[in-house]
């Protein structure tokens, strides 16, 4: 069984570090490893065409507009395709994930239809590593752990997680000896999982609150409480001081599950309906901006 490590933070810093370490737990435990690094590949950022999820729609294999020669995409793609499991390592900026990793995942529905096939014969699993300079970091683990979930084949087999705070020097994680061995332990509990010998999927010890994702955010939409994540909604309680949160649906109901996608591909379908009525309103609409503003052009050297 092949695990591959993908990190989005800097050559030998944090990231790549902890990484490195659940790899090594992982092949101690049985699995082969491989190490992808993001800031190798150059991945052009999705345009929006939705080619992808045109194809879909249309009982067609996934397909990108861009090309595979354009950039290294197709290379990323093929690592993940064959991994049977992954550890997602990614320095916190800005809140959340290093932006190459969401050029990444942005990318991922060109072959989602591809990667949903194979985890049918066999699933894949993941675990993730986040990394913050200070405790800012609040939307980190939620988009790390989201990202796992779509190399999964957007099946939410999240195994553990571990979140680690006020490393901003490089590789200074380095220095940090219990949490390198909890780097170690992740790596460990995925090739557990992955060889078939633990009957639980998830193994993480973090705080949690959603039974799905094993996240700890929460959500207002309608004057309801929501995993943000999974899509369920629950209802939030006191007990002894601290909250607790009481879920109306369980994993059949969430946007992982069978009916949450046919949801979400129907929600698509009534779009593309209502342009599809109103097209020429569209057009006119569009017609009246046309010309209004030019947008600023980057300053490019002359010929």
């Amino acid at each position: 069984m092949k695990l591959l490590g993908i990190s989005a933070g800097r050559p030998m810093s944090n990231c790549e570090l902890l990484l490195k370490h659940a790899l090594q737990g992982a092949e101690e435990a049985g699995c082969e490893v491989e190490l992808l690094r993001l800031q190798d590949y150059r991945i052009e950022p999705c345009n929006g065409c939705t080619r992808c999820i045109n194809r879909k729609l249309s009982g067609l294999q996934s397909g990108c507009s861009i090309p595979d020669d354009a950039d290294d995409y197709a290379t990323y793609a093929r690592a993940v395709m064959e991994a049977d499991g992954f550890v997602l390592a990614a320095p916190c900026y800005n809140l959340t994930v290093a932006g190459r990793m969401l050029d990444a995942l942005n990318r991922k529905h060109c072959f989602m239809s591809q990667l949903k096939e194979r985890c049918k014969e066999r699933p894949k699993y993941a675990a993730t590593i986040g990394v913050g300079g200070t405790d800012w970091t609040n939307f980190l683990m939620p988009v790390l752990n989201f990202a796992a979930t779509e190399h999964c084949g957007g099946k939410m087999n999240l195994v553990d997680q571990m979140l680690v705070e006020f490393e901003p020097a490089v590789a200074s994680v380095a220095l940090a000896g219990e949490t390198v061995e909890r780097a170690r332990q992740l790596g460990h509990s995925l090739a557990k999982v992955v060889l078939g010998q633990s009957e639980k999927i998830y193994l993480g010890d973090a705080e949690e609150v959603c039974p799905i994702c094993h996240g700890s955010h929460l959500q207002l939409r309608g004057g309801k409480v929501i995993c943000p994540t999974c899509d369920i909604t629950g209802h939030v309680s006191e007990e002894d001081g601290k909250l607790r949160v009481t879920w109306e649906q369980g994993f059949e109901q969430s946007r992982w599950s069978e009916y949450g996608d046919n949801l979400h591909l129907d929600g698509i379908r009534a779009g593309h309906r209502r342009a599809m009525e109103h097209r020429e309103e569209i057009r006119l609409a569009c017609d009246a901006l046309q010309d209004y503003l030019q947008p600023i052009q980057p300053a490019r050297p002359e010929q």
